[in-house]
């Protein structure tokens, strides 16, 4: 499990699923490129090929159109679709 700005706040069923190494939380901003070889470098490091990959990052900007700026346009498009590719193409190599 990742997140990018804040640690999460975990169940104890999560809890004690990670003490028992079958979960592992890391952060990573999936819109940077290096964040994303990093944890998955350490994630197939430390338990092997991944078989599954559950994509769920992403942002939003709730406001009228008229009013999002073209950075809020980027960052949406940054986490939710750009970082789902970044993700996929390095798990295919």
């Amino acid at each position: 499990m990742t997140w990018r700005n804040r640690e999460p706040a975990l169940t104890p069923e999560m809890k004690a699923a990670e003490q028992e190494g079958r979960l592992i939380c890391r952060r990573c901003d999936v819109t940077v490129q290096e964040e994303v070889d990093s944890l998955l470098e350490s994630v197939e490091r430390d338990l092997g090929p991944l078989e599954v990959a559950i994509l769920a990052a992403g942002v939003t900007r709730d406001q009228l159109i008229i009013k999002m700026t073209d950075s809020d346009w980027e960052g949406v498009l940054a986490a939710n679709l750009t970082g789902a590719f970044r993700v996929l193409r390095r798990l295919a190599r």
